[in-house]
């Protein structure tokens, strides 16, 4: 999956990736931001697949927390 346009979004300030993420892998994802001057937070949703099935309430969460 090409997310290159990621780092030059500088509105994105939140990104929630699931720990088992088969289309967007978190070390790819974090090399990738690396790239970023303004890197958005990184939420990872423990148990979580690309589609975060049976983790919603996980997912719910972490964004809820996140402040706005």
């Amino acid at each position: 999956m090409d997310l290159s346009f990621l780092p030059q979004i500088p509105e994105l300030r939140l990104i929630a990736v699931g720990d088992h993420d088969e289309l967007c892998p978190l070390k790819d994802l974090e090399s990738l931001l690396a790239e970023s001057p303004t890197p958005p937070e990184v939420r990872v949703i423990q148990g979580a697949d690309h589609f975060f099935g049976g983790a919603e309430d996980k997912l719910f969460q972490a964004l809820r927390e996140f402040p706005l």
